[in-house]
């Protein structure tokens, strides 16, 4: 501390010193012979400015000690951070973010486009389905309001499901409905539920192959089989993503907005649901031509 102030007052005489030798001959005559007041006033001055170096340095002074002291109370912490295992884990964590990142940057740029087409691909087949069959509107309806919740959502959710590989999984549910809708066309030559249901002695003709024709009742025997292992491919995927999303948001007034289904699940639910109302009607046909036609 004390150099610094040695330092500061000989800086002091210096550009005195360099002011004084700098000036013309005549004005420093002048200075050296003015009244003793200025003399005085300099050097009041230059001491008040010292004094004001001394006390800025020693500020610093403190504060640097002051940064000292902390740093050397913290390097027990910081030694075991960085001899422990806690930095390596950190490292990975820093390091897996970033991969995702980068995952989810090519995700926004094309492979959220995909997903949603494949959804909606898959959303447009059962639809197709369940016109052909004539099934209940509703359910068709249902689908489609399913479908336009997940066509809203933002990429950050759809990107999870991306991660679980479920694009993969929806192109194999989609493979093994096209192929299902080709085997329902007998189910759609057969006469309406509710006429069936009404006057089914005027059916049997169209009933009784269904358990006396031994080709019929191979087809329809494959039928529930494809309905069965569609039922549980989409069981499969259904159970990999979340079943609620709970999303709360400040609105204005104060209050809140949650949503707490998450919205693919409705598609799910909603295929489910068409593909067992198409087995209960094959159920259902079977059983009233089983008690109507005599076993071959």
């Amino acid at each position: 501390m004390k150099t610094v102030i040695h330092k500061i007052r000989t800086t002091s005489i210096c550009l005195i010193t360099a002011a004084a030798i700098a000036a013309p001959s005549a004005g420093y005559a002048r200075w050296f012979s003015a009244p003793k007041p200025v003399v005085k006033k300099l050097t009041q001055t230059v001491r008040t400015g010292t004094s004001h170096l001394q006390d800025n340095a020693g500020d610093i002074a403190d504060k640097l000690t002051e940064i000292h002291a902390q740093i050397e109370d913290n390097r027990p912490l910081i030694n075991a951070l960085k001899n422990g295992q806690m930095m390596q884990q950190l490292t990975e964590i820093v390091q897996y973010l970033n991969e995702s990142q980068q995952d989810y940057q090519a995700f926004t740029e094309n492979g959220v486009y995909l997903l949603r087409q494949d959804i909606q691909d898959l959303v447009g087949t059962v639809s197709s389905i369940s016109d052909m069959l004539n099934l209940d509107s509703k359910l068709n309806d249902q689908l489609h309001k399913a479908a336009a919740l997940v066509d809203k959502m933002p990429v950050t959710f759809l990107f999870a499901l991306a991660k679980s590989g479920i694009d993969k999984r929806l192109q194999d549910i989609l493979a093994r409905l096209i192929q299902l809708s080709d085997d329902l066309v007998l189910v759609a030559t057969l006469p309406l539920e509710r006429n069936v249901y009404l006057y089914p002695g005027e059916y049997k003709d169209s009933l009784c192959p269904l358990v006396n024709d031994q080709q019929t009742r191979v087809q329809l025997a494959v039928l529930n089989a494809r309905i069965d292992a569609n039922v549980w491919a989409i069981d499969t995927v259904s159970d990999l993503i979340p079943e609620d999303l709970n999303v709360s948001a400040m609105v204005v007034g104060g209050g809140g907005a949650t949503v707490s289904k998450f919205p693919p699940q409705y598609i799910f639910k909603a295929m489910k649901t068409i593909l067992s109302a198409i087995k209960l009607r094959v159920g259902n046909y079977k059983s009233i031509a089983e008690s109507m036609c005599s076993a071959a």
